[in-house]
């Protein structure tokens, strides 16, 4: 539902800057909607309807209690760790310096190196959600665990961050906390919200990968009449531009093998993103082009359709637990959380944006899962 959810509200924020006629491609209107991209967009809603509805939920067995809680003496030590060896290799311009100055200085970043930066910057958000032990009934976090989310949020925020890694690590470790608290109950009505709070929480991250000495409230109005607010507008672009494109791409592949460098893979593309927006005419390339335009251009309608179901079923299957008793080690539990907080990436952001996000996610709670059973 909550995919949905951010779908329609793409089509919202569309339909706001038609009326409010918003110019952002050298000076022109809004494209419109035309009938391949309706197709596509419509195939793409019915088949991952199709794909949840024919997949089995599997059963979700509440999680063996554990001997002893997590020994958080290992689960600090290692994360502290990764961050050290990560501040070395990197320097210190990825953990001290705004996004904006990271960018200006080029120091030739590449997806390892991101996923490397990304990961050693999130760790402390499992850190913490790794504290709140093994309960079968909710207890308020304890302040070792506050400590840890604040040294997270120290290390990992939308200055130096990209927001979409930031946001989304926090998201995890809330939506943890809904699940577990007596809110759960109403977790629709918080789900349904969701997008309206993203919708305040995007311009004013956006602002602050400068710093905080841009934020006020005219600047981020100004935004929503962007290009970055209009992931619609973007995917629009992209069906026009990729119509009737004969021949096999490999975006998606090369975004699933996003970590292979390209001395190796010399053929591996870059974003879809930053080429829609370069042959669009846009003059800001960190476009918002959701994924499922992905199997589009490569695969045409065949891989809108297969890619779709397999969308649906993902759905489906990582659908958020009804949680009767938490246990950080549960896989099926915090890979449910993970990729629901995964979903504004992908219906904003070409798989190569997913990719870069999820791999650090994975890897950070797989790592500090191994910690956690450390005894």
């Amino acid at each position: 539902m909550f995919y949905f959810q951010l779908l329609s509200f793409a089509l919202f924020a569309y339909g706001i800057q038609q009326i409010i006629g918003a110019t952002f491609v050298f000076g022109n209107q809004l494209s419109e909607i035309s009938t391949t991209a309706f197709f596509v967009f419509f195939l793409h809603i019915i088949f991952c309807v199709i794909g949840f509805r024919i997949t089995r939920q599997p059963i979700l067995r509440p999680p063996l209690k554990q001997a002893r809680k997590p020994n958080l003496l290992y689960v600090v030590a290692g994360c502290a760790l990764v961050v050290v060896l990560a501040f070395i290799i990197l320097g210190p311009a990825p953990y001290l310096s705004s996004r904006t100055e990271i960018y200006l200085l080029d120091n030739g970043a590449n997806a390892g190196s991101s996923i490397l930066e990304y990961w050693s910057k999130i760790v402390f958000f499992f850190a913490a959600i790794a504290s709140l032990g093994t309960s079968s009934k909710f207890k308020a976090p304890r302040l070792a665990t506050w400590i840890l989310i604040g040294i997270a949020i120290a290390i990992a925020n939308p200055v130096n961050t990209p927001r979409y890694i930031s946001i989304t690590a926090l998201m995890v470790f809330g939506m943890t906390l809904l699940l577990l608290s007596p809110i759960r109950r109403n977790i629709r009505l918080v789900v349904g919200l969701l997008p309206i709070l993203l919708a305040v929480v995007q311009p004013l991250t956006s602002l602050m990968q400068s710093g905080l000495e841009n934020l006020s409230f005219a600047n981020a109005m100004g935004l929503y009449s962007s290009i970055e607010f209009s992931s619609f507008e973007v995917f629009l672009n992209t069906v026009r531009i990729y119509e009737g494109h004969s021949g096999l791409s490999n975006y998606s592949l090369s975004a699933i093998f996003i970590f292979i460098p390209r001395s190796i893979w010399p053929g591996k593309a870059e974003g879809i993103g930053v080429e829609v927006a370069e042959q669009s005419g846009f003059t800001f390339l960190n476009t918002a082009l959701p994924s499922f335009a992905n199997f589009y251009v490569d695969y045409g309608f065949i891989g809108i359709i297969f890619g779709s179901l397999i969308v649906g079923a993902l759905l489906h299957r990582f659908e958020l637990p009804k949680i009767t008793a938490f246990s950080f080690t549960n896989r099926r539990q915090m890979y449910s959380i993970i990729l629901f907080a995964l979903m504004p990436i992908f219906a904003r952001g070409d798989f190569s944006s997913l990719a870069i996000a999820a791999y650090p996610m994975l890897f950070a709670y797989e790592y500090v899962r191994f910690l956690a059973r450390l005894r």
